[in-house]
């Protein structure tokens, strides 16, 4: 009785276990099926850092990041490069916006966006489609530079948004041409949409997209602007690293450059804690059924061993093979339903751990508990096979000598 409790309860934890990675594995899958609207293989990325005298004001900086972005694009390969404040799925920045013809108030804002600031180029080499209008050009980028020159100034800026900003603030009508303020008391910059691109996600692929606008990156409205080199190749897009060091280096050899990276490895990156969770409970779930496999096993072969008197009688008394094997797929059928019934328990108690873990599905999923106990009924039934055909082989005048 107590080996078959303690299998019972391996059985109801295997359950609890494998159900949980059978959610896990299949919420992974989701999130990785998710829509990127950005190219990943192709695309390399790198973080520049400018420090020093040379790169105080924003013009020289213009210039320094126009240069290397000029001579990224000479090189073999290379189809498109750009700069931008930040890539896509690793976080952001956002504020508030006026548009149409709302007035500031502090104590209501009714839109926060989140913005970048991009280079000419940068939506091509991202491979983010443009849907509407226009992206950046060289007399953007040296128009908001000298707007970033001169604090006096306050020059209309262009902007491009992204669809999932379109369809928030102006539902009804077309988006392109609108005027967008800063939520503050102060107009500081005026922005007007001359681009409309496809939505990407900011802060990772399982978390929705959220409003977006794109500042051209000399704009500087913000003060000083980081900058991630993308890079967009035809071929051999990570053999790219030396080239864009050399090129990196005829400007300034003192910069430091971030080991380049594919944005599909930031997007692996992205998911690495959930890659790690279901990796983990799928390993505790193996162990699991292991410990079933041995368990169920043991348990049935130790019953056979102390029946075979028993199955000796009966198979002179003119049962055959097949009833005999029913006799002990019964004593596994009553190890199963406690275990299931428990593991059934276990999963509900289980879920409300994973729950934040899971993405697109529910952590009780009927479809995946199915799995999960038809996976315990295999497992269960396979650690019996050979106990079975053991006792189904037993000559009856054998059995019938043992004491």
């Amino acid at each position: 009785r107590l080996l078959s409790r303690m299998v019972a309860a391996q059985l109801a934890l295997g359950f609890a276990l494998v159900n949980s990675a059978l959610v896990l594995a299949a919420s992974y899958a989701r999130v990785m099926e998710q829509p990127t609207n950005f190219s990943t293989e192709e695309v390399v990325v790198t973080g520049i850092s400018l420090a020093g005298p040379a790169y105080e004001t924003p013009l020289q900086r213009r210039v320094f990041y126009q240069g290397l972005v000029d001579r990224v694009r000479g090189l073999p390969g290379v189809t498109y490069a750009g700069i931008t404040s930040k890539l896509p799925l690793r976080g952001g920045t956002n504020g508030g916006v006026l548009v149409r013809d709302q007035l500031y108030d502090p104590n209501i804002q009714e839109y926060l966006v989140e913005h970048s600031f991009v280079g000419d180029g940068y939506f091509e080499a991202m491979g983010i489609p443009l849907l509407a209008g226009r992206t950046f050009d060289q007399r953007d980028m040296d128009m908001a530079a000298v707007m970033a020159e001169d604090d006096s100034a306050t020059v209309e800026l262009p902007l491009v948004i992204n669809r999932a900003m379109a369809d928030e603030m102006w539902p009804e009508s077309e988006a392109l041409g609108q005027l967008v303020r800063p939520y503050s008391d102060v107009e500081y910059y005026r922005a007007r949409v001359v681009g409309i691109v496809e939505t990407v996600r900011q802060w990772g692929p399982d978390q929705d997209p959220l409003p977006e606008m794109y500042f051209p990156h000399t704009a500087e409205l913000w003060g000083t602007i980081s900058a991630q080199l993308v890079v967009r190749a035809a071929r051999d897009p990570e053999n790219l690293s030396a080239s864009i060091r050399r090129a990196l280096d005829e400007l300034d050899t003192t910069l430091p450059m971030a080991t380049p990276t594919t944005m599909l490895r930031v997007l692996e990156e992205s998911t690495a804690g959930r890659r790690f969770s279901m990796l983990l409970v799928s390993l505790f779930a193996a162990t699991a059924l292991l410990l079933i496999v041995a368990g169920t096993y043991g348990v049935v072969s130790y019953s056979v061993s102390q029946r075979t008197h028993e199955i000796g009688v009966r198979m002179t008394l003119g049962a055959d093979k097949g009833r005999v094997a029913v006799l002990f797929l019964k004593r596994v059928g009553i190890l199963i339903a406690p275990g299931m019934a428990l593991g059934l328990l276990g999963s509900v108690a289980l879920s409300r751990v994973v729950r934040h873990m899971v993405y697109g599905i529910s952590p009780l999923s009927p479809l995946h508990m199915g799995l999960a106990a038809g996976v315990m009924i295999l497992v269960s039934l396979a650690a019996t096979a050979v106990p079975v055909v053991r006792a189904t082989g037993v000559d009856p005048l054998d059995a019938l000598r043992v004491d």
